[in-house]
């Protein structure tokens, strides 16, 4: 038996790439959230010197943290965005073949 392969653009425009979407917006509002929890704790560190020590190690860490996640969640986003440009790939070869089997072939 052969291997096929086989692709429901229908599917991945109504299932898969709103999942993305969803997902990257999720991320995105847990981004705006840790980062409005944390403009709230800003002076956490205190002024003296080992909160000063602590801050010299915490931050630099947090803002690498806070790049991550929205990295990730622009990421995520941009899946659901391909997973879409796939589908309407798919479907606009899919029409391709079907006019292209057609002229070689005409109907009756």
């Amino acid at each position: 038996m052969q291997d096929s392969f086989k692709v429901d653009a229908d599917l991945l425009w109504t299932a898969a790439a709103p999942r993305f979407a969803a997902a990257g917006g999720e991320l995105a509002a847990a981004l705006a959230e840790l980062r409005s929890v944390l403009a709230d704790c800003a002076e956490m560190c205190g002024d003296d010197d080992p909160g000063r020590a602590f801050a010299a190690n915490y931050e630099p860490k947090s803002r690498l943290i806070d790049e991550a996640m929205g990295f990730a969640s622009r990421g995520v986003a941009a899946v659901g965005e391909a997973v879409r440009a796939s589908a309407d790939n798919f479907s606009g070869l899919e029409e391709a073949n079907v006019q292209a089997l057609q002229r070689i072939n005409p109907e009756p």
